[in-house]
């Protein structure tokens, strides 16, 4: 199922809520500010904030309950519950997932693309070598980089799937 671009940012929005739970309970505006310090890069308007708190605590992701800040006011302290923290461990997988892919396709598609540039050039060369078709043949082209892709592609979503699998606590122990 592919999702559209508003889901794929409202899933950003909540992994980022979930993530910041993890540390401990607080209230929405601690978890406003909490995000824009650890995310310079992303804005959190309470527009986006609020409806996303709802929709987790609707989901029984986090739960909620009033309680008094350090300034004595009353605020709505949120707080990750168990299942919040299975989907916060199932989201971090997925992410980490999409990101090795993502790292190890960059340097293919850079590659596929210079030799696309270079292949022309050496057509003087690679004519020589070849019997029954013409070096420029754009067949040929066509089925080289799809096998180079498809080859690099598998080879990302394996190690992909092993990185995910790897609990990062237990990893950083082994490198020390």
């Amino acid at each position: 199922m592919k999702q559209t671009k508003s889901e794929l940012l409202q899933g950003t929005l909540d992994l980022l809520i979930l993530r910041t739970l993890a540390a401990g309970d607080m209230h929405g505006w601690g978890i406003a500010q909490r995000l824009q310090i650890s995310q310079d890069v992303l804005q959190v308007n309470q527009g986006s904030l609020y409806p996303a708190l709802y929709r987790l605590e609707q989901q029984g992701w986090i739960g909620a309950s009033w309680g008094d800040t350090e300034n004595n006011r009353r605020a709505k302290y949120y707080s990750l519950t168990k299942s919040g923290r299975k989907q916060l461990a199932e989201e971090t997988a997925s992410w980490e997932r999409i990101a090795t892919v993502r790292e190890g396709l960059t340097p293919v598609a850079i590659g596929l693309a210079g030799g696309l540039i270079a292949a022309p050039a050496m057509t003087r060369v690679s004519r020589q070598l070849l019997f029954g078709i013409e070096p420029t043949d754009p067949l040929t082209y066509a089925a080289a980089l799809a096998a180079l892709a498809a080859a690099a592609t598998i080879a990302c979503l394996i190690a992909a799937r092993h990185a995910a699998a790897v609990d990062p606590l237990s990893a950083l122990r082994a490198d020390s």
